[in-house]
């Protein structure tokens, strides 16, 4: 790919040799094992989302967070506004290809089990308590987030103009209320305001030679970090983990998790997350369309019993 190649040059990393393909999806992971480095493709989210992540993850480096580490010596990420390919022509809208490079984790295959995971959570959220403030870390926009995964989902034309429809009036529903309801939920003691990952479940810990390690840091920002505990809940009501994942992921975590995170606004926030990414993905293959269609089901009858979910 000719943005990863011209990416590499301007990093410093130098010859990396075959690359190889490990995700397509809204953001293509393309690995260079020679150099031990993994870059980052992004075609259809904007670059802000992008710079978000690279942001993030520097702040949590400084302040000793084992998370997702940035490659190269330039500045990041790399933005390409023209066809990157020679004698591509320039057509007006074209949206802009941004490559981002990480470090390549040296993977064990261990499970990162959900006691593992509540520390992780502890720890991301006690990052901000540590520094005094907000540490340079944007605000948490989940609706922003969400409202991009569905233009995606549209213009797959994977999901039909309906189901888009009652998302995007859900959306609309749970943007006027999250308000208040992130206003209450940051009262909460033990569990207020501070650095939010956004999609906190157990595929975005990677279990590496150094320990448990924070992925996937596009959607993280200062918010209400109750937010983050709804994983656990979901991960039990949604796809079918067991019971006694609440009470491992508590004992990592500290803190019991609050009724906001339980129920309401937080967890119909972000079980509409995982909705409008299935319904973006639901094109890459037939997987994703049933997954697309599993987590429909939740929104078409909220009190009914919905198929599991299965893909993290």
């Amino acid at each position: 790919m000719a943005s990863v190649v011209q990416a590499a040059a301007l990093l410093g990393i130098g010859s990396h040799g075959d690359l190889r393909v490990v995700r397509v999806g809204t953001s293509v992971l393309l690995v260079a094992d020679a150099v031990g480095v993994m870059f980052r493709v992004d075609d259809q989210v904007p670059a802000e989302r992008v710079r978000r992540q690279v942001a993030v993850a520097s702040v949590l480096e400084r302040s000793g967070l084992p998370a997702i580490r940035l490659a190269g010596d330039h500045p990041q990420p790399v933005v390409f506004d023209d066809p990157v390919v020679p004698g591509d022509p320039v057509v007006p809208g074209d949206p802009v290809v941004t490559v981002s490079a990480w470090h390549l984790e040296e993977l064990t295959g261990a499970v990162v089990g959900p006691a593992e995971l509540g520390g992780m959570a502890r720890q991301l959220h006690d990052v901000a308590i540590a520094a005094g403030g907000q540490v340079g870390v944007p605000p948490f926009e989940p609706f922003v987030a969400i409202i991009e995964q569905l233009a995606m989902a549209a213009a797959t034309g994977a999901t039909s103009p309906d189901d888009l429809e009652l998302l995007a009036t859900v959306t609309g529903r749970l943007a006027v209320a999250w308000p208040a309801a992130a206003a209450d939920a940051a009262t909460t003691p033990g569990v207020g305001m501070g650095v939010v990952h956004g999609d906190l479940h157990a595929g975005n810990v990677l279990a590496t030679r150094r320990g448990p390690v924070l992925a996937d840091l596009e959607l993280a920002g200062i918010g209400p970090v109750a937010y983050d505990l709804v994983a656990a809940v979901v991960a039990v009501e949604r796809y079918g983990a067991p019971a006694s994942t609440i009470a491992d992921y508590v004992a990592g975590y500290g803190q019991p998790i609050p009724a906001a995170a339980r129920s309401g606004v937080l967890r119909d926030t972000y079980e509409l997350w995982l909705t409008a990414w299935a319904v973006a993905n639901a094109h890459v293959d037939v997987t994703h369309a049933a997954e697309a269609r599993a987590r429909l089901a939740r929104w078409h009858d909220p009190s009914g019993a919905a198929p599991p979910w299965t893909l993290l």
